[in-house]
């Protein structure tokens, strides 16, 4: 069974949480349209969602103090590594609690391949994979662009086997200083809180991990909660109906229809010619 996990920033530290809310929920809408059913979401956070979450999601709530001092969403980065290293491993327990083979982390605003489930359940001994191949998609323009260094920007880009997490065993409400004797700071800043120096936090260890054979994720950028703020600045594409329903993009009005960007770029054809004559 694949676990996917992910955590969900403090309300402290959140330009708009009713934002943040909005997009874990299409999120996790992305994540439960999986093509398999032997899959659980798990939702580590501060407080519960005001939403109902899907049947397949289990809302873990912990008790860590907000990351940083500072009112909004930009705040130091060793500040995220804790909160969301340490709310990542809880959800690394609660999956192993539920007999899961491999977990994925995502950020609660990215989107999933719908394929991913079973892709990961066909290969139960395999160590894990990492996503080299993704998309970003940007809000504010509804554009899609294919990217190849993803593993390198976005968190949503690694699928391990349990055990590699360590032998870690501790309750659900366990402190974020019992979490780091636990796991380990390697793990908790380098595996669980970060994503750079994730491939060669296991290649030290003889751990050789697979690339990803399709495109696994998509980045979400452009929504407002970003902490890196725009990584692939340039341009993109229309989103294809095909991609729409691999990863579940959000409908219109936030994607323009290709038909709509076909016609702009007819109008502005039309008006360059009108400037030569």
């Amino acid at each position: 069974m694949l676990a996917f996990i992910t955590s969900v920033r403090n309300p402290h530290n959140s330009t708009d949480y009713g934002r943040v809310e909005r997009l874990l929920q299409r999120s996790l809408e992305s994540v439960c349209s999986q093509t398999s059913p032997d899959f659980r979401v798990i939702v580590v956070t501060s407080r519960r969602p005001s939403f109902d979450v899907p049947e397949k999601v289990e809302v873990v709530e912990v008790g860590f103090p907000p990351p940083d001092s500072h009112k909004g969403s930009q705040i130091s980065i060793a500040a995220i590594r804790r909160d969301k290293g340490t709310k990542l491993a809880v959800g690394v327990l609660a999956a192993r609690r539920m007999g899961a083979t491999h977990v994925m982390q995502f950020d609660a605003d990215d989107f999933v391949s719908r394929r991913l489930t079973t892709f990961v359940t066909d290969r139960p001994r395999q160590e894990g994979w990492y996503i080299n191949k993704g998309y970003v998609l940007y809000e504010r323009r509804g554009l899609v662009k294919g990217v190849s260094d993803f593993h390198e920007n976005c968190g949503t880009s690694f699928v391990l086997r349990e055990d590699l997490y360590g032998p870690a065993d501790l309750e659900l409400d366990a402190s974020q200083e019992a979490i780091y004797e636990a796991f380990g700071a390697d793990v908790v800043t380098d595996v669980l809180g970060s994503h750079p120096n994730t491939l060669a936090h296991f290649a030290a260890r003889g751990i050789g991990l697979q690339p990803l054979p399709f495109h696994g994720a998509t980045y979400a950028l452009e929504t407002g909660e970003n902490w890196s703020g725009e990584l692939y600045p340039g341009f993109g594409w229309p989103v294809r109906p095909s991609l729409t329903r691999e990863f579940g993009f959000p409908r219109p009005p936030l994607l323009p229809s290709i038909r709509s960007f076909s016609a702009f770029l007819t109008a502005n054809a039309r008006r360059r010619m009108r400037a030569c004559f």
